[in-house]
């Protein structure tokens, strides 16, 4: 029967190729990876928590996510090395406006040179949207003589820009909301986490958000 319509048999195959190309793309199975960081303390005094994280196209997977350094977000972010996050090895920074940030290869010894060391002064600053002062300290070899006070961490200057020792205040929660989390703890992720760090270097939007 098939042999005198073979019109069916083009039809029946068409009809199968669709249906598998469908199932291959159902929003539950497509997913996308991109960079993140918290408002959160880290592994090993890390006043902010970095992540790779994974979205799905059908907003019942919800989200997951991976801890990284903080080395290893400026890394991917850069562009070096081979990271699903990342794939065409694209500078995040520079592709957002981010300056002063990243890894940048050396072509004739085949190295990573850094930039003023490994400094990124938004990634670096990003304490100080939850902060109101560094939350880490040292204990001071003279706090003995001293009541056992603990001093700053010498190596971190001036003030964060919260409103509280631990906390932003409501305003300033309420900027941060606008870079797409509920609770300030939550992952700041994807473009969201550039403009953030993009807007971090504006004086005049810092100044806003230490007036709120």
């Amino acid at each position: 029967m098939l042999r005198k319509h073979p019109y069916l048999v083009i039809l029946t195959l068409t009809v199968t190729a669709l249906g598998l190309l469908q199932q291959s793309y159902e929003p539950s199975q497509v997913y996308h990876d991109s960079l993140g960081y918290a408002l959160i303390p880290g592994p090993n005094s890390s006043p902010v928590s970095y992540f790779t994280v994974r979205t799905y196209d059908d907003p019942a997977q919800g989200i997951s996510s991976t801890p990284i350094t903080r080395n290893e977000f400026l890394a991917i972010a850069s562009g070096w090395g081979t990271s699903s996050v990342n794939p065409k090895n694209e500078n995040l920074f520079a592709k957002y406006g981010v300056q002063n940030c990243g890894y940048f290869p050396d072509t004739i010894i085949r190295h990573v040179l850094y930039k003023g060391g490994v400094a990124c002064s938004p990634v670096d600053n990003l304490w100080r949207l939850y902060c109101g002062e560094y939350p880490f300290f040292i204990q001071s070899p003279v706090a003995d003589t001293l009541h056992k006070q603990d001093i700053q961490d010498p190596g971190v200057s001036d003030a964060g820009w919260a409103n509280d020792t631990l906390r932003p205040s409501d305003g300033q929660i309420g900027i941060l909301q606008g870079y797409g989390v509920r609770f300030f703890t939550d992952i700041i992720y994807g473009e969201n986490a550039f403009h953030l760090l993009h807007d971090m270097q504006d004086p005049a939007w810092v100044s806003n958000y230490k007036s709120h």
